[in-house]
């Protein structure tokens, strides 16, 4: 899949970190993501298929505490890694120019938790991508990841400056464009029908 570009390696202090089982397990499984460094517990070592050249820092649950956010559910594992490459929306397009997933686009949502929750959903119903707002959207970022339970490597985000601009790039790819809300007469699957929807 092509990408933007290659992005340089951020420093220490810029990278996210990832913590959870699922989301770190998911980073180290996805050939695409960089791992840089992991701390855990030897019983989440046991746990984990780690590859020998990521460097690994035994530490306790307490000391692992100090590396995420405060009452981050950690689950013996952090991991600090360097962020995917971006992404193009005309390429995600044209993988999927033959496929009838539907495509999820979020406009403003820009709570963390809630943008791992969807990317975790996407996963679930085999979403071909997720599309966002560049400045109105999360950074990828361990909550992101935890909330997401490994998606974040499996879903492809793009993020667009323009969603206008994309909502029309992706309706001259063949998709129906369907906004949702809370107040609704007919379920999404008889909405859907057989239509590739965004």
């Amino acid at each position: 899949m092509k990408r933007r570009g290659h992005r340089p390696s951020l420093g220490t202090a810029q990278r996210p970190r990832f913590w959870g089982r699922h989301a770190v397990a998911a980073a180290l499984a996805n050939p695409e993501r960089t791992v840089r460094k992991l701390w855990l517990t030897r019983e989440t070592a046991a746990l984990l298929d780690v590859p020998a050249e990521i460097p690994v820092t035994y530490a306790d649950v307490a000391d692992l505490g100090k590396l995420v956010p405060a009452d981050a559910p950690h689950q013996g594992v952090v991991a600090e890694v360097e962020p995917l490459e971006d992404m193009w929306l005309a390429d995600l397009l044209a993988q999927g120019k033959d496929d009838a997933r539907p495509l999820v686009v979020l406009d403003q949502v820009t709570d963390p938790h809630n943008v791992g929750a969807i990317l975790r959903s996407a996963a679930a119903f085999g979403a071909l991508g997720l599309v966002t707002q560049d400045r109105h959207a999360p950074p990828e970022s361990g909550t992101v990841a935890r909330a997401a339970s490994g998606a974040l490597e499996t879903v492809p985000w793009v993020r667009v400056v323009n969603l206008a601009r994309a909502l029309d790039e992706i309706a001259e790819a063949g998709f129906w464009r369907i906004g949702l809300t809370g107040h609704v007469t007919a379920t999404l699957a008889q909405v859907m029908g057989t239509q590739r929807v965004c």
